[in-house]
């Protein structure tokens, strides 16, 4: 398994505690600045198409997980977040092996934003990977000049039977 922590029976967890690691993810290379400090990562974009894809595979049955969870500030003008995954049935990332929320621009705290895996074909089988995008709608020349930032709190897969508190 990737390094997702464990965090209950029913919880597992990217929680950025490690301040000397990127906890599991890689960066692509429309982020600057990447950093871990405080349990919190922070990223400033620099380019178009921002993205971010664990490493080491996952290894959770789809059908054991109820939702996505993220845990995020958004300090863009984004308002659509997509996460990719891939599975031992699925292995490539399309676009209908995406899930797409909304999120809130220019935020000042963090949100926790909880996707519902339900309702998704392509969402069967062994989850090898995530791949989270920041959707910017703007021009490559456009998000380079804007240069706004993400920060996450964690990223978790809550599976079925888990309740929220």
């Amino acid at each position: 398994m990737s390094s997702c922590v464990q965090i209950s029976e029913n919880r597992y967890e990217w929680n950025f505690n490690k301040n000397t690691e990127l906890d599991g993810w890689k960066f692509g290379k429309s982020f600057g600045d990447i950093k871990i400090n405080s349990g919190k990562l922070s990223a400033t974009i620099t380019g178009g198409d921002p993205a971010f894809i664990n490493y080491g595979s996952i290894d959770i049955n789809t059908d054991e997980i109820s939702s996505i969870n993220i845990k995020y500030k958004n300090k863009t003008n984004s308002r659509k977040l997509k996460v990719y995954f891939v599975t031992d049935r699925k292995r490539e990332y399309a676009e209908d092996s995406c899930f797409e929320i909304e999120v809130a621009p220019m935020s000042d705290s963090f949100v926790e934003y909880k996707i519902n895996t339900d309702g998704n074909a392509a969402w069967n089988g062994i989850l090898k990977n995530l791949v989270v995008v920041i959707d910017t709608e703007i021009p490559i020349d456009a998000a380079i000049k804007e240069r706004g930032g993400i920060e996450i709190d964690s990223i978790g897969l809550l599976l079925k039977g888990e309740v929220i508190q």
